[in-house]
Formats: structure tokens, sequence, C-alpha cells
């Protein structure tokens, strides 16, 4: 009987502590075989990581919007080759406050690290976890796969594997055939006063886009992100 209850004690603690823990190594052994459409990003190398998204949106709840002049919550990400790095992690402030209501199950997070000049962008959807790491290089963070979204790659975007599609970009030809004044009219105050400013963004996602995604609202939280993200990091080269 003692032993019984030393079993179910042990257990019990076990759990409780798997239950708290965020990240966890996963090993690439034993994927399931996928199709193409199932597993639409084939890195050359990456690491992976199993996450448990609901321990992560519980331990950011409450999250400050970035510029609230509020605390920070200290999180660890993984930025490969089996390393982890410590985030101040905030609201990113990228959803307006009816859309949060509107859409909880949404998250955007901004953090940065104390300890390098990397800087962290991030969303949590139904459709699993995805974010970038800028600075010292770029990681993505994307599901291995549609069919398991809470096993995450961690890979250098040097090591993204471009696919054999064609595509053409037809914006150079809009532009030009637009009638714009020159890029010298514009004011560019926004670049050089370093002020923080706020706008607000019409997202138009493709088709292509959506089904990527299997979820249009999943669609527009994580291109919103994307652009918060790439502006930001744009910016300020």
């Amino acid at each position: 009987m003692k032993k019984i209850v030393l079993i179910l004690v042990f257990l019990s603690v076990s759990l409780s502590y798997s239950q708290g823990v965020i990240w966890e190594n996963f090993s690439k052994d034993g994927l399931p075989s996928l199709t193409d459409a199932q597993r639409p990003i084939k890195p050359a190398s990456y690491d992976l990581y199993h996450i448990n998204p609901d321990v992560l949106v519980q331990k950011l709840e409450g999250a400050v919007d970035r510029f609230s002049g509020g605390a920070s919550i200290a999180v660890d990400f993984p930025i490969g080759n089996d390393q982890f790095e410590t985030f101040n992690v905030y609201d990113a402030g990228a959803m307006e406050s009816q859309l949060m209501t509107d859409f909880p199950d949404i998250h955007s997070y901004y953090g940065y690290s104390s300890t390098s000049l990397n800087k962290i962008y991030f969303t949590i959807t139904p459709q699993g976890f995805r974010g970038v790491i800028t600075g010292e290089s770029i990681l993505y963070m994307d599901p291995f796969s549609k069919v398991t979204p809470d096993d995450i790659m961690v890979y250098n975007r040097r090591d993204l594997v471009r696919t054999d599609l064609s595509f053409e970009c037809h914006t150079d030809e809009l532009v030009n055939n637009a009638n714009m004044p020159e890029i010298s009219e514009f004011q560019t105050k926004a670049f050089r006063d370093l002020t923080f400013k706020t706008y607000q963004i019409a997202i138009a996602t493709t088709s292509e886009y959506t089904s990527y995604h299997d979820d249009g609202n999943a669609a527009n939280g994580d291109a919103s992100r994307c652009s918060c993200g790439y502006y930001s990091y744009s910016s300020t080269c």
C-alpha cells in the first residue's frame, strides 16, 4: 500500500512539473510520414522542441503593453544548438483592444534580451506558435507540420530551403505605372526623430496564405506580427 501511495505521489509531482514546463526537447525519431501539404516548411537544418502553449499563455497572462511603462515577464526561448535565452516579454500591441476581446485565442508578443541584441516577435493562435528572433542572426520558429502544431522547429534563415515553384513579383511594374511622387518628396522624419509611432494597418491576405494557416483570423494575426517585427527591424538597421 505504501509503495502504491509513493508511486502516486511521484507521478503527481512529475505531472505537475511537466505541466509547468514550456519547452521540452523533442526527438526527430518517430515523427509521422507527412505530405508536402501537411509540412510546407522544410529547413535543411533545425532543432525540434515540443511547446506547451497553454503554459506559455498562462505565464504571459497580464502581460502589459511594451510602452506602458509596466514590468515585463521573463520567458526562456530556444535559440538553437540546444541553448536557451531569456527574453523580457510584453504584449506587442499589434491588435486593437476590441479585436483582442473578439479573438481571445490570438496573442501577439514582443520581447528583448538583456544579454544580447536579440529581439523576439511571436504569436500564439489556434494554429500554433510562430515567431522570429532578430539581432545576432535571424531565427525562425514554426510548427513542424500542420498536424503537429505543438512541435516547433527553430532554424536559421539561411537553412530555409526555397521552393522550386516559380514566383514573379509585379510590384515594380505597378509602381512604375502609378502616378507617385519621387521618394525624395516624402517626409522621412518618421525615421529620423527616433520616436515610436503607432499606425493602423489594413491586412488583405490571399486565399493561398489563408489556406496555409487553415484559419483566416490566425493568418491575419500572424501577418500583423510579421509586419510589426520586420518594420521595426528594417527601420532601425
